[in-house]
């Protein structure tokens, strides 16, 4: 690493955890908190701010900013910097499209806005920043490329919403898949400053959390990895790096999937809170939110090193790897499915 990463890094560290902190307090002290909800439940029993995903923003926001102006120590290899090849479209594109998503979960965290105009804002930034530029080549016809990165970018930010109901999970999970996709792709400021942000951000979103991203946080978080792993993407081979790609963010589509086939099983709409998430099962099952969280962050673990070793291997191998990931995803799907939880639906997005 660079004296520039290395400075980004511990900037987008310090900013995620001041920011955090900061956003805590604010939160408290304007009542944007998250009452003890045992149908929704972390391990906290008082009142939480919301609005851990501004202090999120603030860490990756604020360190990318203070690099740039450090910029004559940031000595980044043009082909590891993914601003090197991203014109002022595609940064408005980025930027503008973490912003929104942001607010958008914020302002459902405060008023939670009806389902048809929650969803229609996720379809139209998530259009928009494809439009600008955050997407990938799939098959070199650009509306049909558009039309896939926005169907991604909306999978990814509801997966990682819907994943967000145990204290640390998705700020866990997040780190882990930033410190892989550095490894295959080499160390990069976007991926550099959501890990340092994420670090931040989870010494007080850890269990018993003191701050929570809300559907800020969650819809943020989403947003950065799809975008992120769409514009590393151009340029590479769509295999293996589409199936890698999934396999780094095979837990929180793994809960995504599970969400809907259980819900719809039970007669719900996708979208309505039941306590059917896997994290809730497993601390159904008798497990502390810090257990369900180091289970969670071994999958991943475990997905991303299937993801590492993929270019030692031929076609068939790099074929089996993701069919191996897939099939133990669906072992543990079954697994957990033994335990339940009763059902108190209302209309949220959890």
């Amino acid at each position: 690493m660079t004296d520039g990463n290395i400075i980004l890094f511990i900037l987008c560290v310090a900013l995620g955890g001041l920011g955090t902190r900061a956003t805590r307090a604010l939160g408290l002290r304007i009542g944007f908190v998250r009452l003890p909800d045992s149908h929704l439940s972390t391990s906290t029993t008082t009142a939480v701010s919301y609005l851990g995903g501004v202090g999120m923003f603030l860490g990756v926001a604020g360190g990318l900013a203070g690099a740039w102006f450090l910029r004559e120590y940031t000595v980044i290899p043009a082909g590891e910097n993914p601003f090197a090849a991203m014109d002022a479209r595609v940064f408005w594109g980025f930027l503008g499209g973490g912003v929104l998503f942001l607010l958008l979960g914020v302002v459902n965290d405060k008023f939670t806005v009806s389902t048809d105009m929650k969803f229609g804002g996720q379809l139209l930034f998530a259009a928009g920043a494809a439009a600008l530029g955050v997407r990938c080549a799939f098959t070199g016809f650009l509306w049909i490329d558009g039309a896939i990165s926005a169907m991604w970018i909306l999978v990814l930010i509801n997966a990682f919403n819907l994943t967000d109901v145990c204290d640390g999970l998705v700020t866990g999970i997040s780190v882990l898949i930033f410190v892989a996709l550095m490894i295959l792709t080499g160390i990069n400021p976007l991926c550099l400053a959501v890990l340092g942000a994420s670090l931040g951000v989870l010494w007080f979103h850890k269990p018993r959390a003191t701050v929570l991203l809300g559907d800020g946080g969650g819809y943020f978080l989403g947003f950065l990895v799809a975008a992120i792993t769409l514009l590393l993407g151009q340029g590479r081979p769509i295999w293996p790096w589409a199936a890698q790609v999934l396999l780094i963010c095979g837990i929180v589509l793994f809960e995504l999937t599970l969400l809907v086939l259980v819900r719809v099983k039970k007669g719900l709409v996708w979208c309505q809170t039941s306590p059917d998430h896997f994290s809730l099962r497993l601390q159904a099952a008798g497990l502390s939110s810090w257990e369900t969280d180091v289970i969670a962050w071994i999958i991943t673990a475990v997905l991303c090193s299937l993801a590492l070793v993929m270019h030692a291997f031929a076609l068939p191998g790099q074929i089996a790897l993701p069919a191996a990931g897939a099939l133990g995803l669906f072992a543990f799907g079954l697994y957990i499915l033994r335990w339940d939880v009763p059902t108190k639906s209302k209309p949220e997005n959890a």
